[in-house]
């Protein structure tokens, strides 16, 4: 099942697209690695593709 940004359409309520923003915002670039493309999001739902590797930098992982 592939993401569709469409599906999330929220442009009907400002107060939606304010509230998604703030939630989303500090995610950004807050993981250990790079943030996913809407692709490599798809491929791996779909099982396809390989996952980029990891880089937790604590020693139990």
């Amino acid at each position: 099942m592939a993401l569709d940004p469409a599906s999330y359409n929220l442009t009907g309520s400002q107060a939606a697209e304010d509230a998604l923003a703030a939630i989303v915002k500090p995610l950004v670039g807050a993981g250990p690695h790079a943030d996913f493309t809407l692709a490599q999001l798809n491929q791996r739902i779909d099982g396809t593709g390989t996952a980029p590797a990891h880089s937790f930098p604590t020693p139990q992982n």
